[in-house]
């Protein structure tokens, strides 16, 4: 059931706003997919999608409650829904992934037939990729993270902190200062002579 108050972007516009621009002009300084609305030509809000963290995010206006929410959150929806795009429009729907980690939703997306969290590893991902919502805000793909990144991510596929007993990923192994280092054999040099130079030789 479409919940017409959460309909940012649409073609029907939230009552009492005005749309300030349309989407894709060059004055508009919110993303191709959104639009500025406010209640004079002035006093202008934008829920563009962001980048929020390592990941892009869609944001949904309510007339209600006058608030911006983002996609897959419950936002103003009921207890079971969240706030998903179907065709073209962001609306209430059932949320797939309700208590799929004991009622912990905030971050958790429809993927590949499984719910998976934003900004971390998952299975049907590649080495040193994440789940991560693309430019449009809402859509969940493998993205490749940043060297920064790496390491952490390391950290985050094991689970623990570092002053914990620290088990490495498949394909990398435990050196000495406590930090996990890809695997990297004498084959793997012929292929690639620009290796890392941090790799550990077993």
């Amino acid at each position: 059931m479409v919940k017409p108050d959460v309909i940012f972007p649409s073609d029907i516009l939230p009552i009492g706003r005005i749309p300030i621009g349309a989407p894709g002009q060059v004055e508009n300084p919110c993303s191709p997919h959104s639009l500025i609305y406010g209640n004079t030509q002035v006093d202008g809000r934008c829920p563009p999608v962001l980048k929020v963290g390592s990941t892009y995010r869609a944001f949904v206006f309510d007339t209600k409650t006058c608030q911006c929410y983002p996609v897959y959150s419950r936002g103003p929806c009921a207890a079971d829904q969240w706030i998903v795009a179907k065709d073209g429009v962001y609306q209430c729907d059932l949320n797939p992934c309700f208590g799929f980690h004991t009622g912990v939703t905030l971050e958790l997306v429809p993927f590949h037939g499984t719910c998976a969290e934003i900004n971390k590893p998952h299975a049907t991902c590649g080495k040193f990729e994440q789940v991560r919502l693309a430019e449009d805000g809402f859509t969940p793909r493998c993205t490749l993270v940043s060297p920064m990144e790496e390491k952490n991510l390391l950290r985050t596929i094991a689970g623990v902190g570092r002053h914990k007993t620290l088990k490495c990923p498949d394909g990398h192994k435990l050196s000495g200062d406590n930090e996990c280092y890809p695997v990297v054999t004498f084959q793997d040099l012929q292929l690639d002579l620009q290796a890392p130079s941090e790799v550990l030789f077993w």
